[in-house]
């Protein structure tokens, strides 16, 4: 996956980074396990049918370089794995452009893209809604994406073509194939280990603390701050947020000596653990599929 900031003004390319994850981050798919996922990428022959949500989206007129407009192209690889690139202009004044490319997975008609880069330190987390020869992306509000307050990706993308797009232009300035984004994926997915269903992402030890001391402070220094409460609640409980539309549900399973808490959204599951030792506390986020 790559992503970009371009202001043509200047001709600088902005954190063009590749889909190499931090640590061991991972994106989840949303029904299936990560081996299927896999395997869809690096099958790209079987890329590009005509499933309904293929094809060429767009709002606004991009051809119009003084408004606000941008597009989407959606290249399934099969009923449930699509690879995806969608780029914004932001017209006048700044005339600045933000685009993303990877792949993410389909179910029930939503998808979701989720991806810790190196430079941020928040996820960039990204849902595709598709109804009605239409898709909505939505760009969870203070996630780390990367576009910057001067490109709002979040808009409804209407149909303009149902043809299979097998190229792009990335930065409006590279042509790339779809083919070519699957193998790299497919590859980076192997190398990070893509056929466990289960990967822990990275633990932190609080030493003297409590559970609900370092509870507090696990909310305040992660990315899950607006999911989560506040302050450890004192029994087992179920939540259900919502978050830029998303609805997200979350559950706490409170015992003494460890919590679990466990957020599913629209691209799997996600379980935080917190367990008392003899001098700290340690803290462990799980990101698991469907």
């Amino acid at each position: 996956m790559k992503r970009f900031l371009w202001i043509p003004m200047i001709a600088l390319l902005l954190c063009a980074c590749t889909d190499r994850q931090k640590s061991d981050a991972v994106t989840e798919p949303a029904a299936q396990n990560e081996a299927e996922v896999v395997n869809a990428l690096i099958a790209p022959a079987n890329g590009g049918q005509s499933y309904p949500f293929g094809g060429i989206y767009a709002f606004g007129d991009t051809a119009d370089k003084e408004a606000r407009s941008g597009k989407a192209y959606i290249y399934p690889l099969s009923e449930t794995v699509f690879l995806f690139y969608f780029y914004v202009s932001s017209g006048a004044p700044t005339y600045t452009m933000g685009g993303l490319d990877g792949h993410a997975v389909l179910s029930a008609g939503k998808g979701v893209y989720r991806k810790l880069f190196d430079f941020a330190a928040k996820e960039c987390v990204v849902h595709f809604e598709f109804a009605d020869n239409a898709v909505n992306v939505i760009e969870q509000a203070e996630y780390g994406c990367g576009f910057g307050e001067l490109v709002a990706v979040n808009d409804r993308y209407e149909k303009i073509s149902a043809e299979m797009p097998k190229t792009y232009l990335f930065s409006n300035t590279e042509e790339r194939s779809f083919s070519n984004l699957a193998d790299l994926l497919a590859m980076e997915e192997d190398l990070d280990g893509g056929s466990d269903q289960l990967q822990a992402e990275k633990s932190v030890f609080y030493e003297g603390k409590s559970i609900n001391d370092a509870y507090a402070i696990f909310v305040k220094n992660s990315s899950f701050g607006r999911e989560l409460r506040k302050t450890l609640p004192a029994k087992d409980t179920k939540d259900q947020v919502e978050i830029d539309g998303v609805k997200i549900d979350v559950e706490y399973a409170i015992t003494k000596e460890k919590v679990r808490i466990v957020i599913l959204h629209d691209g799997g599951e996600t379980r935080i653990e917190l367990e008392r030792g003899k001098t700290g506390t340690t803290s462990t986020v799980f990101y698991a599929a469907d």
